[in-house]
């Protein structure tokens, strides 16, 4: 969420510290670049499977702020920027989701002249100009703090505070059917008489959604989930204890939760979570952080369901960005790991994880006089790497964002405060090879094998082993043939390297070097074919009758399966070796026998011998 007024209130919470200077390197694709005019803040992002992003933040036109989107197409640079909300009134707080086939629902905050109502439009996949403004929630009172989730197959779901009649801020809600334009209201999601502010909402595979928000009057955070389908969401469910504020909700898409929040545990600022299995209920909160007070957490959770979690912690003068994973199934999360310096501020944590559970967490710091964007990644089972930088050093940067799609490729945006600008920046995870087909070969190379696995885009080697490929061609992302080259016999992973590195070695990568015998030779032919031709002056099926015989070297007949008898070049006869080598037919006439009748040999692999004529050795009248 990229509300600058959250970062206030954190700020009310834990006292301002002193700033010292500290530095790290970038590792990023590097440099970041503005993709926004000048006067623009508060940006979000979303990506799709493919790795093709879509950001949004609002912008001064010189009369009003309007809302401004811009496209990343995989690889590529950003599209000029095109406006999302109607000009001549104020419109704020965007928020972008993207599904899988790259389609995006934005929704935000706009006055209407008399209040402020949460409106969305919708940007087809492919398409330069998003559709007309819709609005999500009723005139007449005041709306505000909109978030949007999107499902695989393109529903959105939309929630928001909005004052009732009561002049209670209570928690709304909006559907949006894929290729609709029209927004259907739900049931209020929260108590009519309690102020709920800051609701967060998250969707599986199945477009089951579940939100969460801040119950203002009680202190407490509360959740509830909606079916697929349904326009009424499930009575709230009160999750934490009170004095607690501003959740964060995940969902993976087995429909598996999970929900962050801080909360004053009488003596600290301490950060608490709870899980919701599909269908079952919330789990009783657990601790995620350790000394120090520790505030504004962002949670992600991957396919498994393991989660991540960072947040804000103070200590002493020092403000750190810190985070912690959490096993699914286990009942404690982990150590804490601080992930900045001492010295240093670092505020506006946000952590995604892709589709192998690799996380990535972005944040702000403040390092002396310079307020700097940087980054780390924590590998799926692994520990988390150093800190990068993100931005320029000498600038004031803030409120990143970030989307990471199902390979890795990662997007990251913010506000630099000293231009005033949107900046992004790029990450592509290192490839993986997870399979080779056909995973064996000979020695002698030469063969083709299809290599599949992630981020093959822009590849510039594949080894087997520490052989090069032969040669190779990228098909997709995800696919590469290649031709190997010659090896030993045994073993060998097979890698891939790009810009962004070279693939690790795992056991879906083995290719394996063979010794592959000889094709097998055709058959001997038999020694002779010869037989003897007998004189029948009133036999019905011909005037002659002839025998054939013949034989074969011992040595050579082990590989013979069947004898042929050809007649004009046609297989009238197959007898097996193992039978008597003798054919008997009636024929008509006794002429060119021997260019007529041929025999070959046929081998257990179906390899046939060269033909052997007959050989007509007596004639009886």
């Amino acid at each position: 969420m990229t509300i600058k007024y959250l970062k206030n209130i954190s700020l009310l919470v834990f006292f301002l510290c002193f700033l010292i200077s500290s530095r790290v390197e970038a590792v990023w694709n590097l440099p970041a670049v503005p993709i926004s005019s000048t006067n623009s803040s508060n940006p979000e992002i979303g990506i799709d499977a493919s790795g093709n992003a879509v950001a949004v933040w609002q912008e001064s036109d010189g009369s009003n702020t309007i809302i401004m989107g811009a496209t990343l197409p995989f690889n590529g640079s950003w599209t000029t920027p095109v406006t999302l909300s109607l000009s001549g009134e104020d419109a704020s707080i965007p928020q972008v989701a993207v599904d899988p086939q790259g389609n995006a629902v934005a929704v935000w905050k706009r006055s209407n002249g008399t209040n402020t109502v949460i409106q969305g439009a919708v940007l087809p996949f492919g398409a330069s100009s998003w559709t007309p403004t819709a609005d999500l929630s009723l005139p007449g009172k005041d709306a505000d703090v909109p978030q949007v989730a999107v499902d695989p197959n393109g529903n959105a779901v939309a929630v928001w505070a909005r004052l009732n009649s009561l002049g209670r801020e209570v928690t709304q809600g909006a559907i949006l059917a894929f290729g609709s334009l029209v927004w259907t209201p739900t049931s209020d999601l929260s108590a009519s008489t309690d102020d709920t502010f800051v609701p967060q909402v998250s969707v599986d595979a199945q477009g089951n959604a579940v939100a969460v928000w801040s119950n203002v009057t009680s202190v407490t955070i509360q959740a509830a989930t909606l079916s697929f389908g349904s326009l009424v969401w499930s009575p709230f469910t009160t999750l934490s204890g009170t004095q607690a504020g501003v959740p964060v909700v995940a969902v993976n898409a087995g429909g598996y939760a999970i929900a962050a929040w801080g909360i004053f545990n009488g003596t600290n600022f301490v950060i608490q979570s709870a899980t919701l299995p599909f269908g079952g209920s919330w789990s009783a909160p657990l601790t995620v952080s350790g000394a120090g007070n520790s505030s504004t957490p962002d949670v992600a959770i991957d396919t498994a369901g393991n989660a991540v979690a960072v947040w804000f912690n103070n200590i002493g003068s020092d403000i750190f960005t810190q985070a912690a994973t959490l096993a699914f199934g286990a009942s404690s999360w982990s150590a804490v790991t601080t992930l900045t310096n001492p010295g240093e501020q670092a505020f506006d944590q946000r952590v995604r994880v892709d589709g192998s559970g690799n996380a990535i967490a972005v944040w702000d710091n403040t390092i002396g006089s310079d307020t700097l964007i940087q980054a780390a990644m924590l590998p799926a089972g692994g520990s988390w790497s150093v800190v990068t930088t993100l931005s320029s050093v000498g600038e004031v940067a803030d409120f990143p964002q970030i989307a990471i799609a199902p390979a890795g490729y990662a997007v990251v945006d913010w506000t630099n405060e000293t231009q005033t600008r949107i900046f992004s920046i790029t990450w592509t995870a290192p490839p993986t090879v997870t399979n080779v087909n056909p995973d064996h070969g000979p020695t002698t190379g030469g063969n083709t094998v299809i290599i599949t696995g992630t981020n093959f885009t822009n590849a510039t080697t594949v080894k087997f082993g520490a052989n090069n490929a032969l040669s190779f061609t990228v098909l997709s992302q995800t696919m590469i043939r290649a031709t190997v080259p010659p090896g030993a016999v045994g073993t060998v992973d097979v890698t891939v390297t790009t810009p962004a590195g070279t693939s690790a070695i795992n056991p879906g990568d083995h290719y394996t070097y063979v010794i592959v015998p000889p094709p097998p030779k055709p058959p001997h032919p038999p020694k002779n074919f010869h037989g003897k031709l007998v004189k029948k002056l009133h036999h019905p099926h011909g005037k002659y009758f002839f025998l054939t015989m013949w034989w074969t070297k011992p040595h050579h007949h082990s590989n013979i399966a069947y004898y042929h008898i050809l007649e004009n070049g046609k297989v009238i006869k197959k007898i097996k070796a193992h039978k008597p080598h003798v054919f008997r037919k009636y024929v008509r006439s006794s002429k060119h026998l021997h260019k007529r009748y041929k025999i070959v040999s046929v081998s257990f692999h179906h390899l046939k011998s060269k033909r052997k004529k007959l050989n007509v050795v007596k004639i009886i009248r």
